[in-house]
């Protein structure tokens, strides 16, 4: 469902109005927990392109998002996973013992480096 708010300057004192949004309505992402756990699993689990993940919820669902849209789900996630990242450096840096390890990917004509971190545990 798609609220779309309206707003205006009263004609009397020239100040600024909006519409206030129906109840259960108010603003925030019409996206449930689910679909966006769904959405990430796909992204980043499968590497699933932006606009090939676009069709298959459209395809699967009949649920019309923009690739814009599945952007923006993607980067209201990140606070949560800059959490769960501190604790996890905050876990390695706290052993006597770090390794680190490098492995190479290629994409294109471009090469990549990804860095893993590990100790004992």
């Amino acid at each position: 469902t798609r609220v779309v708010l309206h707003g205006g300057v009263c004609p009397c004192c020239a100040g600024r109005f909006k519409a206030a949004a129906p109840a259960g309505l108010e603003p925030g992402s019409p996206f449930g927990p689910n679909l966006r756990a769904f959405v990430l699993y796909l992204r980043f689990g499968q590497a699933i392109p932006f606009e090939r993940l676009a069709r298959l919820l459209r395809d699967l669902f009949g649920l019309e998002i923009s690739e814009g849209a599945l952007a923006n789900m993607l980067q209201d996630s990140a606070p949560a996973f800059a959490v769960q990242t501190g604790l996890i450096k905050q876990r390695l840096l706290a052993s006597t013992v770090l390794a680190s390890d490098e492995t190479s990917v290629r994409v294109g004509k471009k090469t990549f480096w990804t860095w893993v971190f590990h100790h004992a545990d």
